[in-house]
């Protein structure tokens, strides 16, 4: 079997495996819901686990594909997230569960890594919560110190300018990241287009070895068709001859009686 040619451009390679990662990411969520389906409607009269081993899949792992796909129910469109990272998303809470999908829905996901650290640091923010919940009140004694008359209009606003600057810093990333997709993609098409016109080349040569051929068995057809017609009125001009011979003969034998 011929292997296939890969392109020697690393934007080109870099486009295809994030094309087959989203793939691969939407069908974990399609084959959570046909879990979730076979389950809810029995399909398989209550040896749901029996059918699992059947189709050679673990049920913890078929589990996390059946939470994947009902506490991600929108999730229509396609992520590179691998299984693990898309069941921590779906342990968040309600708020943090949200703002990952909407991410996801964006194409810009949060990486595997980066959903563990924030599970492991609402984790520690819950943990604090509690021991501070269980703690014995204290009364502290602590001086304030009283801000000039203009320092909290000047918070807001610093307040207001960082958070613009982060908006555009995001922006510009997001330009960036959709103008290198985008060449990327141009290139794969030109690439496609070269091997399209090769293609094309080539069924127009076999196209022209077929009408060839096919010239070659028209005339070959046609020159024995001349031929058997020459055959048969050679076949009836010696049966023509054979009949005025046998009559000469006749002729000849009745004169020698006649004498």
């Amino acid at each position: 079997m011929n292997e296939i040619a890969l392109s020697s451009d690393i934007n080109v390679i870099t486009a295809e495996i994030n094309s087959y990662k989203q793939i691969a990411g939407q069908s974990i969520w399609e084959i959570g819901r046909r879990l979730n389906y076979v389950k809810e409607n029995d399909l398989v009269h209550g040896e749901f686990m029996n059918w699992l081993e059947s189709i050679n899949m673990n049920y913890r792992v078929a589990n996390k594909f059946m939470n994947i796909a009902k506490e991600l129910p929108n999730m229509t469109t396609s992520s590179n997230l691998s299984y693990e990272a898309l069941y921590l998303i779906t342990t968040l809470p309600e708020e943090n569960k949200r703002e990952e999908v909407k991410k996801i829905a964006e194409g810009n996901p949060s990486t595997t890594r980066e959903v563990q650290e924030l599970k492991k640091q609402l984790k520690q923010k819950d943990e604090r919560i509690s021991a501070l919940e269980s703690a014995e009140p204290r009364v502290i004694e602590k001086r304030v110190e009283v801000p000039p008359s203009d320092y909290y209009s000047l918070q807001r606003a610093n307040e207001t300018l960082t958070s613009e600057l982060l908006r555009s810093s995001e922006k510009v990333k997001q330009v960036e990241s959709t103008k290198s997709l985008l060449e990327a993609r141009y290139k794969l098409l030109e690439s496609e287009s070269r091997e399209a016109k090769e293609l094309k080349k080539h069924i127009d040569s076999l196209r022209d070895e077929k009408d060839s051929i096919n010239n070659q068995v028209k005339l070959l057809t046609e020159f024995n068709k001349k031929t058997k017609d020459l055959k048969r009125a050679f076949d009836e001009e010696l049966a023509s001859l054979h009949l005025i011979a046998h009559f000469i003969m006749r002729l000849n034998y009745f004169k020698q009686m006649q004498v």
